[in-house]
């Protein structure tokens, strides 16, 4: 079963930051690339914190 990652307070008012940033700085197209690989690594530690507790 996949690890479920909860945000903490702090996480979410920093990745709104971050995307409030990029979306004075840059465009959309940044954004999605930033999300698009928050997502990513985010779904490897899933996948990779899975992988560890199968060899518990």
């Amino acid at each position: 079963m996949p690890k479920e990652i909860i945000w903490s307070p702090l996480s979410v008012s920093d990745i709104e930051n971050t995307i409030e940033y990029l979306s004075v700085t840059w465009n959309e197209q940044v954004i999605n690339e930033f999300l698009d690989e928050v997502d990513f690594k985010l779904a490897a530690y899933c996948s990779l914190s899975q992988t560890i507790s199968g060899y518990q």
